[in-house]
Parts: C-alpha cells; structure tokens; sequence
C-alpha cells in the first residue's frame, strides 16, 4: 500500500508569449500556471509493515507532478481541482 500526499501550487502574472490556445476560455493563458503534485509518504506491504519511508517529505526529490496546466489560480480553478 503506497500512502502519499497530494497538492497543488499555482504561479500567476508570468510572461505571456503569444501561445495561443484551442479553449477561449479566460483562465486559460501561458500567464499562469497550475500544477498538482503527489509526495510519497510511506510504502507498506500487505501485513502493514513499513518497507519504505520518506526520511525528506517536504523535499523537491520525493515531489511528483501529477498535472501542469496553463490556468490562472483562482479560488474557483483550485476548488474544481480539490474536486
């Protein structure tokens, strides 16, 4: 049984180059960008025994991209995301 950890983190107000997109829709742009990550915590075998534990879970080497995409983080793009 894997036990991981999942989140995500936006940047907005980056650059804008000319990119253009095949959704008109207004969040959509290369200004921003949101990205949903997975950490892995623990890794257990079928009797629970810990055969693998993160010793570093808040470092960038254990942190897996799940999902990029080119959104403006909002309260309502972040509420669908957790969705």
């Amino acid at each position: 049984m894997l036990i991981a950890s999942w989140g995500f983190d936006g940047m907005t107000n980056q650059s804008q180059y000319k990119q253009k997109f095949d959704v008109d829709e207004e969040d959509r742009s290369d200004a921003g960008l949101l990205v949903t990550t997975v950490i892995q915590l623990q890794l257990r075998d079928v009797a629970k025994c810990v055969v693998w534990a993160n010793q570093a879970p808040q470092s960038v080497r254990f942190c897996r991209p799940f999902r990029i995409q080119f959104l403006k983080e909002s309260e309502r793009t972040i509420l669908a995301e957790k969705d």
